[in-house]
C-alpha cells in the first residue's frame, strides 16, 4: 500500500511540472500569436488608409431581377394618371434580353416630364479613371441619355457629369457596335471632371437623348452594365 502511494506521489511530482512547462510554452504561443495578428491589423489598416478604399468593380446583368435599379426624376405634383404609371416606368422584364434573357426596362410613358433609372451608388476615387460599358435596346431612333450624379462624404450632391446636349456636358458616349437590335455603348470617366470630394456616384439613364423634350415617350431595355475602374 506504502508502495502504491509513494509512485502515485512520484508520477504526479513529474507529471504536473511537466504540465506546467507545457502551459507556459502554449500561453508563450498565443501570445506570439496574439502580437503577431495584433501586427498584421495595425499593418493592413494603414495600408487601406495610405492606399485609399478598394474599389471593385460592379455589374448589372439583370438575370434574376431589377438589382434595385429605381426610378427617379418623376413629377412631384403627379397627376392620378401619372400616379398610376410611374411604378411601372422602370421593371425587370423576364422576356427580353441580350445573351440570355432577363433585362432592366425603362418605360417612359409621362409625356410632360422625361423620368430615368438610377443605379444604386458605387464607390468612387476622385483620383481614379472609370469607364461604363453595357448593352441597350431602343424602340426609337433616340439614343438615351446617360449622366452620373455625384456625392460628397456627407452624401450631399457635389456635381453632375453629362453628355453634350447640356451646359453641363462634359463627356460622349460612344456606341461601339450592334447585334439583334442590341447596342453596345462605352462611357470614359477620367478623373479630371470629378471635384475632390467625391467618393460616390449614381449612373442615372433616361430613353430620351434630351430631359426637356416635353411629349417623348419611349422604351428602352438595360443589360450586361459595368462599371470599371481603368
Amino acid at each position: 500500500m506504502y508502495m502504491k502511494l509513494f509512485l502515485f506521489l512520484l508520477q504526479w511530482k513529474v507529471v504536473l511540472p511537466l504540465a506546467a512547462i507545457g502551459l507556459r510554452l502554449l500561453w508563450k504561443e498565443v501570445k506570439f500569436a496574439k502580437i503577431t495578428l495584433n501586427k498584421t491589423l495595425i499593418f493592413m489598416g494603414l495600408f487601406l488608409v495610405i492606399s485609399g478604399p478598394l474599389h471593385a468593380d460592379v455589374t448589372w446583368s439583370f438575370a434574376n431581377n431589377a438589382e434595385d435599379w429605381k426610378v427617379w426624376g418623376t413629377p412631384p405634383d403627379a397627376t392620378p394618371d401619372e400616379k398610376q404609371k410611374i411604378p411601372y416606368i422602370v421593371t425587370w422584364d423576364a422576356e427580353v434580353g441580350h445573351e440570355r434573357k432577363g433585362s432592366l426596362k425603362v418605360d417612359d410613358t409621362l409625356e410632360r416630364i422625361n423620368c430615368y433609372t438610377i443605379s444604386p451608388s458605387v464607390d468612387v476615387n476622385p483620383s481614379k479613371k472609370y469607364v461604363f460599358t453595357g448593352w441597350v435596346k431602343a424602340n426609337t431612333d433616340l439614343r438615351p441619355h446617360i449622366f452620373l450624379t455625384c456625392y460628397d462624404s456627407d452624401g450631399q450632391i457635389s456635381g453632375a457629369i453629362m453628355e453634350p446636349g447640356s451646359k453641363k456636358a462634359r463627356l460622349r458616349v460612344e456606341y461601339v457596335g450592334e447585334a439583334d437590335g442590341w447596342t453596345s455603348f462605352r462611357f470614359e470617366v477620367p478623373a479630371e471632371v470629378m471635384r475632390s470630394d467625391t467618393v460616390r456616384m449614381q449612373i442615372c439613364i433616361r430613353p430620351s437623348g434630351n430631359a426637356n423634350e416635353v411629349g417623348f415617350i419611349g422604351t428602352i431595355w438595360l443589360s450586361d452594365l459595368v462599371w470599371k475602374e481603368l
